[in-house]
C-alpha cells in the first residue's frame, strides 16, 4: 500500500475506517532514535589550513566538529559526501578523516560525494577505507554501487549514489532507480529518511541539481518524509515540498542541506523557492531525534551562536501507542562490602589508568575536549595547550613510594621538545569534570615543572619520573604543560578507540 496518498488531516479518519476493516496482531512500536548527520568534512593534509588536524577559525574544523558527535550519543552518523578532500585516497582518509571523524567509524553510515570520485572505477579510497559499509562493487569501486538501505527504529533510511554516471543513472528505469522502488516497496515504513550528496534544491555552491529529480519525485509519491543532503558548504532547511518542488505545508517532503562538516564554506547566490532557513558561517552537525510518526530537528554549532531547531509529522499516519511496560523486579540486596586489600609487598608494581583527562585550549577558552580520542600539549602566544589527567591511586596503603612515572603514547607526530609534567594541589584538582574542564575554569597547576622531556618519536610511549607527586592512595591531578620551548605534541587520551596506548601511572612501591 503507498503511504503518500493520503493529506495529513485525513490520516485520523482513514486510521480508524483501516482499524475497523482489519484484523490481526498491533503492530509495535520501538524505542526513539537519535541519529547526527553533516557532509563535507575533513581537509586535504596538503592544505595550509590543515595545521596538524587542528585546522584555522574559518578552515579545517574537521576535529572539531567531530568532537560534538564524540559528546553525544547517537545510534548512527550519516556522513553526507565530499568526507575526504581534495582528492579521497585512502591516504588522505586516514591522516585526515581518521583522526576526527574516525572516533565513531563504527556508528557511521556514509554517503559517497564528487571527491570520492565521479566516474564508475573511482571511490577505491572511499571503499577501501569503508570495506562493507561502503557497499561498493565487488571490483572495490563505486560502479552501480555506493547505495544501500536500513531501518533505525521506526524508520527506514535510504543512502543513494547521486554521482549518477558512477552509479548506472539517476532516472526512470536506472537500476538505481529501478532499486529504490523496489526497496520502498519491500520497506513500507510510516517513515523514510533519504540521504545523498547533491542537493535537489540549493541556494548555494552550484544550486539546484535537476538530475536528481526523477529520485525526489519517486521518493515523494512513495511517501516519504526527509532527506539530507551536502555539496553546498553551507547548511540550509526547506519547508515540506511536494514531488515538483512545489510548497505542500499539509503533506510535503522536506529537505536540509548540511555540509557544514568542517572543510570551509562557499557563498549562497539567489534564494531557491521554499528555502526558510540559511548559513554558511558555522560549522555543526544536525542532530535528529527519531519518533514513530515524526521527528525533531536541531542544528548543533561547533562554535557561535547559529541554531536551528524544529518538528515535523511523518506522512505515514500515526502508528499505535507502545504498551506499558512492565513495572521494574525489586532490587537486589546490596553486597557485603569487601575486605580492605592487604598492602603491597616491597617492589611491588601498581598500575593505574586515568579515570578523567581532557585538553585545555587559550584560543577556546570556554569549550570543552574531555571525550576527544586525544590530549595535546603546545606553547605559543595566545594558543596556548595544556592537558590535564586524573588518576585514582590504591592499594599503596602504609607502604613507601619508590618510584612514580606517568607514561603517555604519541601515535603520529613527533616534536624536538616535550611537554613538562606539573602538579596540582590547588582547590578543584581532585574535583574537576572530564566533560566540564575549560581553559577558563582549569584549576591552577604549579608554575614549576616536575618533569621535562626532549625530542619524541613518533610511535613510541613518553615516560616522566613524577615521583614527588604521589604521595600514596587518593587522587591525584597531573598536567602536561607547555615549557618555554615546547613544541606541540599529540597524546593518545583514554577515550581513544584504539586497545592501547592510553595513559598509565605506574607505582613502585619500596
Amino acid at each position: 500500500m503507498l503511504r503518500s496518498s493520503w493529506p495529513r488531516h485525513a490520516l485520523p479518519l482513514v486510521a480508524a475506517v483501516l482499524l475497523a476493516l482489519t484484523a490481526g496482531p498491533v503492530a509495535t512500536a520501538h524505542a526513539d532514535s537519535v541519529i547526527a548527520a553533516a557532509g563535507d568534512i575533513a581537509c586535504d593534509p596538503a592544505d595550509d589550513s590543515f595545521n596538524g588536524g587542528l585546522g584555522t577559525s574559518t578552515r579545517c574544523r574537521q576535529r572539531y566538529t567531530s568532537d560534538q558527535l564524540l559528546m553525544g550519543n547517537y545510534d548512527a552518523v550519516l556522513a553526507l559526501g565530499d568526507l575526504q578532500y581534495n582528492s579521497a585516497t585512502l591516504s588522505n582518509f586516514q591522516r585526515s578523516y581518521d583522526p576526527s571523524w574516525g572516533g565513531v567509524k563504527a556508528e557511521t553510515r556514509p554517503v559517497i560525494g564528487n571527491h570520492e570520485g565521479s566516474s564508475s572505477t573511482s571511490g577505491v579510497g572511499y571503499c577501501t577505507y569503508w570495506g562493507a559499509a561502503g557497499h561498493c562493487n565487488s571490483s572495490g569501486n563505486q560502479g552501480g554501487a555506493a547505495f544501500y538501505s536500513w531501518d533505525v527504529g521506526d524508520w527506514h533510511v535510504i543512502v543513494l549514489n547521486s554521482n549518477c554516471s558512477a552509479a548506472g543513472g539517476c532516472g526512470v528505469g536506472s537500476p538505481q532507480y529501478t532499486w529504490l522502488e523496489n526497496d520502498l516497496a519491500a520497506h513500507p515504513a510510516t517513515c523514510t529518511l533519504a540521504a545523498w550528496h547533491h542537493p535537489r534544491f540549493s541556494s548555494g555552491f552550484d544550486g539546484s541539481n535537476t538530475f536528481m529529480q526523477p529520485i525526489w519525485k519517486l521518493l515523494y509519491d512513495k511517501g516519504a518524509d526527509l532527506v539530507l543532503v551536502g555539496h553546498s558548504h553551507d547548511y540550509e532547511r526547506f519547508a515540506p515540498m511536494d514531488g515538483n518542488g512545489a510548497l505542500n505545508r499539509e503533506n510535503g517532503m522536506r529537505e536540509i542541506v548540511v555540509g557544514t562538516g568542517g572543510v570551509f564554506f562557499t557563498g549562497f547566490s539567489s534564494t531557491a523557492p521554499n528555502s526558510e532557513v540559511r548559513n554558511n558561517r558555522t560549522f555543526g552537525i544536525l542532530r535528529l531525534a527519531l519518533h514513530a510518526a515524526s521527528y525533531d530537528w536541531n542544528f548543533l554549532p561547533e562554535s557561535g551562536s547559529f541554531v536551528d531547531a524544529g518538528s515535523d509529522t511523518c506522512r505515514g499516519g500515526t502508528p499505535p501507542p507502545p504498551p506499558p511496560p512492565p513495572p521494574p523486579p525489586p532490587p537486589p540486596p546490596p553486597p557485603p562490602p569487601p575486605p580492605p586489600p592487604p598492602p603491597p609487598p616491597p617492589g611491588a608494581t601498581l598500575t593505574f589508568s586515568a579515570v578523567a583527562d581532557s585538553t585545555v585550549r587559550q584560543d577556546s577558552p570556554s569549550a570543552n575536549f574531555g571525550l576527544s580520542p586525544s590530549l595535546t600539549s603546545d606553547n605559543g602566544t595566545g594558543v596556548a595547550v595544556e592537558s590535564y589527567l586524573r588518576f585514582s591511586v590504591s592499594g599503596v596503603g602504609g607502604a613507601s613510594i619508590q618510584s612514580a612515572k606517568l607514561r603517555l603514547f604519541v601515535p603520529t607526530e613527533g616534536t624536538v621538545d616535550g611537554p613538562g609534567i606539573y602538579g596540582c594541589t590547588a582547590t578543584g584538582c581532585t574535583t574537576w569534570s572530564e566533560t566540564g574542564i575549560t581553559w577558563n575554569n582549569r584549576p591552577t597547576r604549579a608554575t614549576t615543572a616536575t618533569a621535562d622531556v626532549g625530542a619524541i618519536s613518533p610511535g613510541t610511549t613518553v615516560e616522566w619520573n613524577v615521583t614527588p607527586l604521589i604521595a600514596g592512595d587518593g587522587s591525584v591531578t597531573l598536567v602536561v604543560g607547555r615549557t618555554p620551548t615546547t613544541d606541540g605534541v599529540i597524546f593518545r587520551s583514554r577515550n581513544s578507540t584504539a586497545t592501547t596506548g592510553q595513559p598509565q601511572l605506574v607505582v613502585t612501591t619500596g
